[in-house]
């Protein structure tokens, strides 16, 4: 299944992110609909370049999207809640992961 992200509603941002590692969507009846986009990071000079990415920062909007058909169908859309980083020593497999939920939460 082929899928992936709008990040801020600018194609070129998006492209300029890495491949993402992992995408989950969680929706649940009476409750906003959630997202974390998982990416792989190695950590350059010391520092997470992708914590610095404008387009993921709090309050920023990310867009989700499956390819069914032939086409893109939007499964989420909304604002950049949160950031969490996991470290591994050496910076090798190290990942940032991006969470928010959809519009509902303005």
């Amino acid at each position: 299944m082929k899928f992936g992200i709008l990040a801020d509603k600018d194609a070129d941002e998006t492209a300029a992110l890495p491949e993402l590692t992992r995408v989950e969507v969680h929706e649940q009846l009476g409750e906003p609909t959630t997202y974390t986009v998982v990416f792989a990071e190695d950590v350059c000079e010391g520092d997470f370049q992708l914590l610095k990415h404008s387009s993921l920062m709090p309050c920023k909007e990310i867009a989700i999207w499956v390819e069914i058909d032939d086409r893109q169908v939007y499964l989420v859309k909304g604002p950049v809640k949160g950031q969490q980083i996991k470290l591994v020593n050496g910076g090798q497999g190290s990942e940032v992961q991006v969470s928010g939920s959809d519009n509902s939460i303005k």
